[in-house]
């Protein structure tokens, strides 16, 4: 130590070497990790430590991995549109009608989706469940328009955190199609 300030801390002359309570390469490790993530290959994927929406680089195949609780999804397409969402199969099923789309661009979700079934919509029905990486980070409301069957009108539904988009309330049980736009934010990163 090189002496001490006007206020009596400690100084260090340009010849000392800092002393650290930790490693900073660990630090700067960690850091680098977290701010870009990647494997090798799959295979090298972590199966412990992991937390739902955590994201992998696996450099061997150049494809995003997400982290879902139950184990690694390939999220490739997580930039731009994505595959359809997964369609509720109960009797009678949802379709997801031609044009729909759901993209990501950065931290907004767009879903744009022209939903029908063979038999009235009613309400709290679950109507599909969006894919990791296009859930909202709290429940989110919204309002479509009925578009055919019986008469026309309109409905309210929510997406929930599971990525489930489900009617809320319905101003007529006729209608067998429902078209909705909303956009909203997540936090899971990519």
């Amino acid at each position: 130590m090189a002496g001490t300030d006007a206020k009596g801390m400690p100084t260090f002359a340009n010849t000392d070497a800092a002393n650290f309570a930790v490693d900073l390469t660990k630090v700067s490790d960690a850091a680098s990790d977290r701010l870009d993530p990647s494997v090798d290959m799959v295979m090298d994927l972590p199966s412990s430590g992991n937390w739902e929406g955590r994201e992998l680089w696996v450099s061997g195949v150049a494809q995003k991995y997400t982290w879902t609780n139950t184990g690694w999804v390939n999220t490739a397409g997580i930039r731009g549109t994505f595959v359809a969402p997964t369609m509720n199969t109960s009797a009678p099923a949802w379709t997801w009608g031609a044009g729909s789309s759901l993209t990501r661009r950065l931290d907004e979700i767009r879903l744009d989706a022209l939903f029908s079934r063979a038999a009235g919509i009613t309400a709290l029905v679950v109507i599909c469940t969006l894919p990791v990486g296009a859930r909202p980070s709290q429940p989110v409301g919204f309002n479509g328009v009925l578009v055919s069957g019986g008469s026309t009108g309109f409905f309210s539904g929510v997406v929930n955190t599971d990525g489930t988009v489900v009617t809320q309330a319905v101003s007529n049980t006729t209608s067998t199609a429902a078209r909705v736009n909303i956009s909203f934010r997540t936090d899971v990163s990519w």
